[in-house]
């Protein structure tokens, strides 16, 4: 499945592709890894990274006991986000200076939290010499489709964090149960750069590549950062949408005082917000935003990405609405204005 790849660094010849494959307990994580070890094992080095809960590693022995050539890592004895998080370091840094591998692969514990992870590998000493790829998320397709699955913390901020999202253990379900996974994985907020099925753990490779490659076939709007101002309008319902760089920081004070305040903002320009949602990098870590009904709801979130939001509006003014992605951009901070060119863009009109 998927195409071979030629050469692990196409994109970045002096970072070492850094991959972070997580999912809730029991998903089939170390089949995917084991898997991608035999198809990629003979061409690259590979460095695995084992994050258990507990004392006692069981998944770094058995990639090891299959893999004896392979360089397997392990942290043990917290959340490798967490207690664990100096030991990451530490130990990437002695990855990269001793094994010097071609590519570094991350099975954190199923209770770790992506998002997280990123952030302790933006340190000084890391972050230039890697090179984060899209983070894999593997889900069960019936737990998924669980309403309750999605109130546990641990197993949302786990399919938040993920750019790519994997229904693994898909030969043992109907088609209507694919479908309804398909379904959900489409509606999900912020929206997914690829979602896959599979069997077995067997990913496809294109699942490794950049950020840059996974987004050409479902490109993330407003990624030049210009503002459009075509807005059509059907039935006087339009929606428009705004990106940022993931490095663009907001004031959360700015940005929570905003949303609750864009109804009226809105009625300025004669227009009444139906729903606004956003995620954005503020200076008090990455929040999901949204307004519905006048209700303002916030949560923290482990999604890494660009900022990003989503306004839909009922109204006879459509060109006016850059008037609130303006807004929008006086909640960055001060030193992240005009000379970083964060523009907006607009997404698709309905």
């Amino acid at each position: 499945m998927g195409q071979e790849m030629t050469s692990s660094n196409s994109v970045s010849p002096c970072r070492v592709p850094f991959h972070i494959i997580t999912g809730f307990l029991g998903v089939g994580k170390t089949t995917a890894i084991l898997n991608l070890l035999e198809r990629l094992g003979k061409k690259e080095q590979i460095v695995v990274l084992i994050n258990e809960w507990g004392q006692i590693g069981l998944d770094a022995d058995v990639i090891g006991s299959e893999n004896p050539t392979l360089a397997v890592r392990e942290i043990s004895g917290g959340c490798i986000c967490c207690t664990a998080g100096a030991a990451l370091q530490q130990t990437m840094t002695d990855i990269l200076n001793d094994l010097k591998p071609d590519r570094i692969i991350i099975e954190p514990s199923g209770v770790a939290k992506p998002g997280e992870i990123m952030d302790c590998l933006q340190s000084p000493g890391l972050a230039e010499r890697l090179d984060i790829r899209p983070v894999i998320g593997l889900v069960d397709p019936v737990r998924f489709l669980q309403p309750a699955m999605m109130k546990m913390p641990i197993y949302r901020d786990q399919v938040d964090a993920a750019a790519i999202l994997v229904a693994n253990r898909c030969d043992s379900v109907d088609q209507e149960t694919i479908k309804a996974f398909l379904e959900k994985a489409a509606a999900l907020y912020p929206p997914k750069s690829a979602v896959h099925t599979t069997r077995f753990g067997n990913l496809p490779l294109e699942v490794l590549a950049p950020f840059e490659t996974t987004q050409k076939k479902k490109r993330l709007p407003g990624i030049r950062f210009q503002m459009h101002t075509d807005i059509e309008t059907i039935e006087e319902y339009k929606e428009a949408g705004w990106t940022w760089q993931p490095d663009t920081v907001f004031v959360h004070k700015r940005l929570q005082r905003f949303f609750k305040a864009l109804d009226e903002k809105a009625s300025e320009i004669d227009a009444k917000v139906v729903r606004a949602k956003g995620v954005f990098h503020t200076d008090r870590g990455w929040f999901l935003m949204e307004l519905a009904t006048g209700s303002f709801y916030q949560r923290e979130i482990q999604y890494r990405g660009p900022s990003r939001c989503q306004l839909i509006t009922k109204g006879k003014s459509s060109r006016k609405l850059q008037i609130l992605g303006n807004a929008f951009n006086a909640c960055r901070r001060k030193d992240q204005g005009v000379k970083k060119k964060n523009g907006v863009h607009a997404l698709k009109e309905n």
